[in-house]
């Protein structure tokens, strides 16, 4: 089914969705107007008037023809609509933009891979979702909603409490190189209106740059420093304060936090984010501005890869001359974290944007 079909499915079945409530509606807003008629009747005209009891069995009846009759079939069009927008609408814009695009909506980051990160804190909550997975350019990538907090029992007092660590998107991106040591870059917000639950180092750690722009907008700490000249170079630092104004400068009077941690051979990427990525918008949906909202979110992922030079030109020339195997499966469905799913044998020199001692 081509994606634009599905859009035409999906605003039928949105209609069946919406038919419950439509005919509780009518059914209560009849049988309320009736009730009031009857009781003025019974006042006024007939004191023996039998239309309350008929308004009230109708109310009766048709409550139970709606929840036994009509919601069955009004839950299954929903979760058929819902699956049609991640499984056929979703995925026909994922391939036209990324290879071997793979997207589990119900499946995201194990905590496990999130720790794996390095970036934030574990609380004692955790949920994950929209794992989407493929190539652009050569160069692999996968990422995940994910959303980290707290939660404090007050003993049934009523008085319990959740703390956001984080909620956003983590991404993981295939850097063909391994960088010495762990190195990670974290944007400042001018006013902090809550506590930083990112794994930030020891301040013997932090690595002041030559950039004060870029030592204004960001923290450093790596476990050397000459790790980190080598690997945020002017041209580095310039394209993460391009990625800075994009993405964590939302305007003037309002930031949100990203975060970058380069290790092994990863490069991983948190972003803060009200919303998750890859929702539906409010039905009855538009081809064109449901494609342009979903375009947006996948335009994070090529902005990061286009921005930061992560894309090796040689290996693409050679992967253009030779069919790429197949991807291989996905982490989130790896329990083990240390399982490096981009990790090959034999890797070529790195010769992209990224300037490192090795």
């Amino acid at each position: 089914m081509m994606t634009y079909e599905a859009v035409e499915k999906m605003n039928k079945l949105h209609k069946t969705s919406k038919s419950m409530l439509i005919s509780l509606g009518i059914v209560w807003g009849v049988g309320i107007a009736g009730i009031i008629i009857s009781a003025i009747v019974s006042v006024t005209i007939d004191p023996d008037s039998t239309l309350f009891a008929i308004f009230f069995i109708w109310i009766f009846f048709g409550t139970v023809y709606v929840a036994y009759g009509i919601q069955p079939k009004a839950k299954a069009a929903e979760r058929e609509m819902r699956s049609l927008y991640k499984d056929t609408f979703l995925n026909g814009i994922f391939n036209e933009f990324f290879d071997n695009a793979k997207y589990m909506a119900e499946f995201g980051f194990t905590q496990g891979k999130v720790e794996e990160l390095g970036l934030y804190q574990l609380g004692n909550r955790f949920e994950s979702e929209d794992q989407l997975s493929g190539e652009y350019q050569g160069v692999r990538f996968e990422q995940s909603d994910v959303h980290i907090w707290k939660h404090t029992d007050s003993n049934g007092s009523g008085n319990d409490s959740d703390i956001d660590y984080f909620k956003g998107r983590m991404f993981v991106f295939d850097v063909p190189v391994k960088y010495s040591h762990s190195v990670k870059v974290f944007s400042k917000v001018p006013v902090v209106a809550r506590y930083d639950y990112r794994v930030c180092e020891s301040a013997t750690k932090r690595v002041e740059m030559e950039s004060m722009e870029f030592n204004n907008a960001f923290t450093v700490y790596s476990e050397d420093a000459h790790d980190a000249f080598y690997i945020l170079t002017p041209a580095m630092m310039e394209n993460l304060l391009n990625i800075y104004q994009k993405y964590c400068r939302v305007s003037d009077y309002s930031y949100i936090n990203i975060s970058f941690h380069f290790k092994d051979r990863k490069l991983y990427f948190a972003m803060e984010c009200s919303t998750n990525a890859f929702d539906p918008g409010a039905f009855p949906i538009s081809y064109p501005e449901e494609k342009k909202k979903i375009k947006k979110d996948i335009q994070v992922i090529i902005d990061l890869i286009e921005s930061l030079d992560l894309i090796d030109k040689d290996a693409l020339t050679e992967r253009e001359e030779e069919p790429v195997g197949d991807f291989e499966t996905s982490s989130w469905m790896q329990e083990d974290s240390s399982n490096d799913i981009f990790e090959e044998d034999n890797q070529k020199p790195y010769t992209g944007g990224l300037k490192l001692k090795l």
